[in-house]
């Protein structure tokens, strides 16, 4: 299991609350809406093993997001009056997106031996557009990095 410092817990709190910037706009893809349907319908169906859209099976995309998604929604509802449906669809997103971000950060401060450098690496990924899109986009797109940062810097 991989330990985390003060620092890590610090730069990921940052890197969480920034990836919330921009999550509460309308979906903006029309796969944010097909996965937010997808997720509807599977707790709607009770299926968790399938996935459809529109009643028609839905298998071309990992089930992962979906079940992310689901558990946020159960968490929080589809109707919150605090905090907009979009905003808990993409949680999933901006918390993979937060955790990639560390991923890479904490392996370019091991590599170089320079924490400082990897604050910067983190914050870096963090803030380019096509992190900041992916990590606020209610889709696979933002878990499928994590887990190939995981896999890359063998930090799984």
């Amino acid at each position: 299991m991989i330990a985390l410092s003060k620092l890590d817990w610090r730069l990921f709190l940052c890197l969480l609350l920034l990836g919330f910037i921009g999550t509460w706009v309308p979906l903006f893809d029309l796969d944010e809406g097909a996965f937010l349907e997808a997720t509807r319908e599977l707790l709607d169906g009770g299926h968790w093993a399938a996935t459809t859209l529109d009643g028609e099976p839905r298998y071309d995309k990992p089930i992962l997001s979906y079940w992310l998604q689901a558990t946020a929604l159960t968490l929080f509802g589809w109707t919150t009056p605090w905090v907009p449906i979009e905003m808990i669809g993409r949680l999933p997103s901006v918390i993979a997106g937060a955790l990639w971000a560390l991923v890479l950060g904490r392996f370019s401060a091991e590599v170089t031996n320079k924490p400082a450098l990897g604050v910067f690496v983190a914050f870096a990924l963090a803030t380019t557009l096509g992190t900041i899109v992916i990590a606020r986009a209610a889709t696979a797109d933002a878990i499928l990095n994590l887990w190939l940062a995981l896999l890359f810097t063998d930090s799984a």
